[in-house]
């Protein structure tokens, strides 16, 4: 998250009220966590790459 996520949070209460705010929040953690995993498991074969091991795909 950034410093932007309060106000924008603030602003989707405003705008749609707290239960989809709620659920925006929860959708973006999500996504958020998808994101790093995707992103640490390239980092690992890339890693594994230049090693010169191979790390099966998960």
């Amino acid at each position: 998250m950034n410093a932007f996520s309060p106000a924008i949070f603030a602003f989707l209460v405003d705008q749609f009220g707290w239960q989809i705010s709620l659920y925006a929040l929860f959708g973006c953690s999500i996504m958020t966590w998808i994101a790093i995993e995707l992103m640490s498991r390239w980092y690992a074969r890339a890693q594994a790459r230049v090693d010169g091991h191979l790390v099966p795909r998960a």
